[in-house]
């Protein structure tokens, strides 16, 4: 923390000084870019947020897998099934097993279009780690954590139970979404920060 501190702080001054002395010289071709510098700077905080992010960005997803994995063992330990648990008029909690992907997609499949499907599963969380570890826009690298996390925890309930535990019923009059776990969810919020930060990206 104290090296972040020390490295910031000069950087700010530093800049600060570009767009003065470049605006009282009247440079033309330095102080655009010492604008965009500092606008920059502003922009992504201090030095040592990025990194900070990505920490945070790290806990969350690990947070993340252990509560998917938890509530699914939970689930399958505790859940009355097949009627499960009515909570609220819109919102039940029935364990479901599913061998396909998120929502069930993809279910019923051969014994090698699973192992493909795992396959695929791992290469998808191998691409996201990459990418949240990656990424310059702090929403992209919560949302692809996020998402590694959910399709992680969908991968290691695959590979421990035989099947993906679904739980979560939302039901309004005679719709029924489908059946679903933290995991999906993760994967779509995930989605969704990755797309704020995309427009974010495209406004600076």
């Amino acid at each position: 923390m104290a090296e972040d501190d020390a490295d910031e702080t000069p950087i700010h001054h530093y800049f600060d000084r570009i767009v003065l002395s470049t605006a009282s010289a009247g440079c033309r071709y330095c102080d655009p870019k010492a604008h965009i510098l500092k606008q920059e700077i502003k922009r992504d905080g201090f030095v040592g947020k990025p990194r900070l992010a990505k920490r945070l960005a790290a806990a969350v997803s690990v947070a993340a897998l252990v509560l998917d994995l938890g509530t699914k063992a939970w689930a399958r330990a505790s859940l009355p099934s097949p009627d499960g648990l009515e909570l609220l008029p819109f919102l039940a909690l029935r364990p479901r097993y599913n061998d396909g992907t998120t929502f069930g997609l993809l279910s019923g499949g051969t014994t090698l279009s699973l192992a493909v499907l795992v396959m695929a599963t791992l290469l998808v969380v191998l691409v996201l780690g990459w990418w949240a570890a990656h990424a310059e826009e702090r929403w992209a690298t919560f949302g692809a954590s996020l998402m590694a996390a959910g399709a992680l925890g969908n991968l290691v309930d695959r590979l421990i139970v035989g099947m993906v535990t679904d739980f979560v019923d939302v039901h309004i009059g005679s719709w029924n979404s489908p059946i679903f776990n933290l995991a999906d969810i993760w994967m779509i919020f995930g989605l969704f920060l990755v797309l704020v930060g995309a427009r974010k990206k495209e406004r600076v």
